[in-house]
Order: C-alpha cells, then structure tokens, then sequence
C-alpha cells in the first residue's frame, strides 16, 4: 500500500515525465538493482581498506625510524658522544 505522499509524487513524476502511474512504477522496478548498489558499497569499503593498509605501513615506517634514532642518540648519550 501506497501512502498518500508517495501516490502524489508518483503522479508528479508521470506528469512531469507524460506517462503513467504504471510506467513510472514499471521504471523504478526495473532500475532497481540490489546487487549493484552493494557491489558499488563493497568497492567503496575495499578502497578505504587499501587506503588504511597503506596509511598504517606509512605511519609503522616513520614510527621505526622514530625508534631507531631515538635509540642512536642514547647510544651516543651513554657514550659521551655528542
């Protein structure tokens, strides 16, 4: 069952478009495509996936050189070098 908001704008939408109720309903029926729009959502998350993998190998690279001259300059501390 249709509710009144949505008969009315189904009618807009035969009216703007000079066809019936039915085929604007036989329209959206036939464009509407469940397994499209959850391929296109599962690329969108793979691609934020691959976004974070490749921030977080950035981030692990600078957090070892980080480490790694942090542990050279208390070498050259413990050994009086300046």
């Amino acid at each position: 069952m249709l509710s009144p908001s949505n008969i009315t704008k189904l009618e807009s939408i035969a009216n703007s478009k000079s066809q019936s109720l039915s085929q604007v309903i036989r329209n959206a029926i036939e464009s509407y495509d469940p397994i499209a729009e959850q391929t296109q959502d599962e690329q969108i998350l793979a691609d934020l996936i691959s976004l974070v993998n490749e921030s977080t190998k950035k981030a692990e690279a600078s957090l070892t050189k980080g480490l790694t001259d942090v542990e050279k300059a208390l070498e050259e501390l413990r050994n009086g070098n300046d």
